[in-house]
C-alpha cells in the first residue's frame, strides 16, 4: 500500500501507511500485538484468536531455534 500510495503521489496516505509499519513494528516487538489477529475491522485490536494448525506448523519450522528451522 505504501508503493501504490507513493507511486501515485498520494502523500497522506503514503505517511499514514508509514505510521502503521513503524507502529507494527514497535507494538510487534514489545508484545503487544495479540497472538493469531488478523487486524480485520471485525475484531478487537487487543483480543487473541486461534492459529489455525498449519499455519501454526508453517510458523514454528521457520523459527530459527527451531530443528526443523532456517538459519
Amino acid at each position: 500500500m505504501f508503493r501504490f500510495a507513493w507511486r501515485n503521489r498520494l502523500h497522506g496516505q503514503a505517511g499514514g501507511q508509514v505510521w502503521r509499519l513503524v507502529a507494527a513494528f514497535i507494538f510487534t516487538a514489545a508484545g503487544l500485538v495479540p497472538e493469531g489477529n488478523t487486524g480485520g475491522t471485525d475484531v478487537s485490536g487487543f483480543q487473541r484468536l486461534p492459529v489455525p494448525k498449519d499455519l501454526q506448523q508453517m510458523l514454528d519450522a521457520a523459527r530459527p531455534d527451531s530443528p526443523s528451522g532456517k538459519q
